[in-house]
């Protein structure tokens, strides 16, 4: 199932909405399928040093989001690392246009006029960052090499290591769509990193009530007043009869057969308070209950904030922003109250109450650095010059798609469309921004009225020709945008391939392959070609009576009619590494991943003990560990639940309920190989 739903990822991306820029790399397509992945897909390239892959990347993110300075940085740095100079210097330029205190991209430029010979241009991009940051190392350095004459060779091409780490989180703070989230993203970024990436695959098989798991999971405990767990643990030691996969039996406490065991990493088991033990008289285990158990704590209050304004409620996520407020200033915690302010001067601003943003930056002066600042008034004051009420909207919805609040942009921008339904610019904003939101019945009818009043732009009807053969499956629909695009660019390949995909769709493989072969020869770009390569060869691989009906919910969109319910557990996995808590639950309830919420619930508790409030950190393990522990009993996600449950333990203290855990997970029929590398991990380090 897995493998399909990648499939699925490969084939999407050549259907993303927006304009297609011929000349630009097109690899990116095959990692991305919207601005995220994209983006996501560069960070880990340009971490390797894959610099060619991350620039594509970074292009295609951009092709979403022409006005997002991050990509713009992150494409510079890659374009500047390919020796591409000329490129990365007009990036560059146009970041600091934005964002002319952006301390990594003045370095770049800086870099980018001592290698291209211009050593005047770098003094003075030098000598301007050093009033900035006097003791900036590297400034100081290169400004050094270029007084004194000294060569300029490959060595200085690529900012070292802890330059490139401190390009990334400064990049993301001067980013002038993002910045207003800087220290919202802090947070994140410390949550993220208390929560255990997992990457799995799907169970294929609904199994039925095992009780026998149930009395093994049930025998594990995480009091120190109870049985010993290792005993209990040993005499429920997992056998035949339903539970152990002969295949992975003998890794039971051995995690490492080949060769010498690993000390444990700091990074995979970081040191953190211990976790109080679970609150197991749990009655409901549902958001709202937990909400309404939350109501004082300034955690939760705030992860409800940023729930709602993800969810575009921007009333509810007014009232709970100024209920954080008090909370943070009862507490006498400076952090926590800038947090809060930082909020609600961004739910002001989603409110296009401008007066009150204004009021609120000022207030926060004093508390900001001088970067943050600066980029919030750039938001006030270009709010303040425009007249009009849609361009202020546009500017808004601007720094809502930047921060991922794709329902906010949805609300701004609709009444901004409907007056005017043929701007390109906002057609394809809103249709995207729908899109991000699941929903497809909004998109649709976006994409129709810009299609019915610009008749006469292909991308426009190639959009439309893609929506119903991805979001609301129509092959002929599908069909007649197609040809309507094809009539207007019938140089342009893409027409063509969608007419071949419907064919194939509809179960005609045969004329499908043939005419997507027939374009081989006129699609210039390689990563399309390749895409085209793809489907000859699945296509001609599997031809079976269901491939038509297979291939349709491959190309589905997540949440649409014909799709997989396991796409959401994805885009909750991207939620919850983001640290948006909430989110993550809600697409996990729609893809029926109920240990994932669960360890959604692990980790809030592991956040509100960070934080210091334990009672709740206790009820929110309860939350976790009772929605674990009944999926387990159902048979479900066995080796991902003694997992999370195997860390709980850690957390606790409680090494015996770990190693139970631990054990109980290497015995799992289910065990993938992404599940038992942490398991081993997790032995380790309890071990060693």
């Amino acid at each position: 199932m897995r493998k399909n739903i990648l499939e699925s990822i490969v084939l999407l991306a050549f259907f993303a909405i927006g304009g297609y820029d011929a000349s630009a790399p097109l690899s990116a397509a095959v990692t991305g399928t919207n601005y995220n992945s994209c983006y996501s897909a560069g960070e880990k390239a340009f971490a390797v040093s894959d610099f060619a892959t991350a620039a594509e990347n970074f292009a295609k993110a951009l092709q979403y989001k022409p006005e997002d300075l991050r990509s713009r940085l992150k494409y510079a740095q890659a374009l500047f690392s390919l020796n591409k100079y000329d490129e990365s210097l007009d990036n560059l330029q146009t970041v600091l246009q934005i964002s002319p205190n952006n301390i990594i991209a003045r370095l770049y430029l800086a870099e980018n006029f001592a290698l291209s010979g211009k050593k005047e241009s770098a003094i003075e991009q030098l000598k301007w960052l050093l009033t900035i940051q006097p003791n900036h190392a590297r400034a100081r350095a290169l400004l050094a090499e270029i007084t004194e004459g000294l060569s300029f060779d490959a060595t200085i091409k690529e900012i070292d290591a802890p330059a490139v780490e401190t390009a990334s989180d400064t990049a993301e703070m001067q980013d002038f769509c993002g910045e207003i989230l800087y220290s919202e993203r802090m947070v994140k970024a410390q949550k993220a990193e208390e929560t255990e990436e997992i990457d799995d695959l799907k169970d294929e098989d609904e199994a039925e009530p095992n009780k026998e798991v149930e009395e093994k999971m049930n025998a594990v405990v995480f009091d120190t007043h109870e049985a010993s767990v290792s005993e209990e643990a040993e005499k429920n030691k997992p056998t035949d009869s339903g539970i152990v996969n002969k295949s992975v039996e003998s890794m039971t406490f051995t995690p490492f057969v080949a060769g010498k065991k690993k000390k444990p990493s700091a990074k995979v088991i970081p040191e953190k308070p211990k976790m109080p033990a679970a609150k197991l008289d749990i009655k409901n285990t549902d958001m709202q209950s937990f909400f309404k158990a939350g109501k004082d704590s300034f955690v939760v209050t705030l992860e409800k904030v940023r729930y709602e304004i993800e969810k575009g409620s921007l009333d509810e996520a007014e009232k709970s922003v100024e209920i954080a407020c008090k909370i943070a200033k009862a507490g006498d915690n400076s952090r926590n109250i800038l947090e809060a302010q930082v909020l609600k001067s961004l739910v002001m601003l989603y409110k296009c109450n401008f007066a009150g943003f204004g009021k609120s930056i000022m207030a926060l002066k004093p508390a900001l650095s001088a970067e943050t600042y600066q980029s919030f008034l750039n938001i006030y004051s270009r709010a303040e010059e425009l007249k009009k009420e849609e361009d202020k909207r546009r500017l808004v919805a601007g720094v809502a798609v930047g921060s991922g609040h794709s329902r906010v942009a949805v609300l701004l921008l609709k009444p901004v469309f409907d007056k005017n339904t043929g701007d390109p610019i906002v057609a394809n904003m809103l249709s995207e921004a729908q899109l991000q939101s699941y929903d497809y019945k909004g998109a649709g009818g976006t994409m129709r009225a810009f299609a019915n009043t610009c008749s006469d732009s292909f991308e426009a009807q190639f959009n439309m020709a893609r929506f119903y053969l991805t979001a609301d499956y129509n092959p002929e629909l599908a069909r007649k945008y197609a040809r309507l695009a094809s009539e207007l660019a019938p140089e342009d390949a893409r027409s063509g391939v969608v007419l071949g995909l419907v064919d194939y769709s509809e179960g005609r493989i045969n004329e499908g392959i043939a005419r997507i072969k027939g374009l081989l020869e006129t699609v210039d770009d390689n990563s399309l070609k390749a895409i085209c390569q793809r489907l000859i060869a699945d296509g001609e691989a599997n031809s079976g009576p269901d491939a038509g009906n297979k291939f349709i919910r491959m190309l589905a969109l997540p949440g649409s009619a014909n799709s997989d319910p396991a796409m959401f557990r994805f885009a909750g996995d991207d939620d919850l590494k983001a640290g948006s808590y909430f989110s993550a639950m809600e697409k996990y309830m729609k893809a029926d991943e109920g240990v994932e919420i669960g360890r959604v619930y692990l980790g809030l508790a592991s956040a509100l003990t960070n934080a210091g409030e334990i009672e709740l950190a206790s009820v929110a393990a309860g939350y976790g560990v009772k929605i674990i522990k009944s999926e387990m009993s159902k048979g479900k996600g066995l080796s991902r639940a003694s997992l999370y449950l195997a860390l709980y333990g850690y957390e606790c203290g409680d090494r015996e309920s770990a190693m139970a855990f631990i054990d109980l997970g290497f015995n799992c029929r289910d065990l993938d190989q992404a599940t038992y590398k942490k398991l081993a991990y997790l032995y380790d380090a309890l071990t060693l």
